[in-house]
């Protein structure tokens, strides 16, 4: 038989990360320790590794950081 999802709430204890599943989507509940790492170090890492950190997708990373008004630094760019 046929069983609708329902909203639920989970916690991934190994990543510190809360997941809210709202029918197929799932959001990520951003931690206030999650927006420390990506406003300390978004403008001189890597997205990639910055990712791992966090424990997000890159293109997660790089939407999270245009939200909250961060980009790359130039000159860190420029050596890369």
């Amino acid at each position: 038989m046929y069983k609708p999802r329902t909203p639920y709430d989970r916690y991934d204890q190994e990543r510190g990360l809360s997941f809210q599943a709202r029918g197929c989507a799932t959001s990520i509940y951003w931690t206030p320790l999650m927006i420390h790492y990506i406003t300390r170090y978004f403008a001189t890492t890597t997205n990639e590794e910055l990712a791992g950190l966090v424990g997000v997708s890159q293109r997660t990373l790089i939407r999270k950081a245009r939200q909250i008004g961060l980009s790359k630094d130039k000159d860190w760019l420029a050596k890369i």
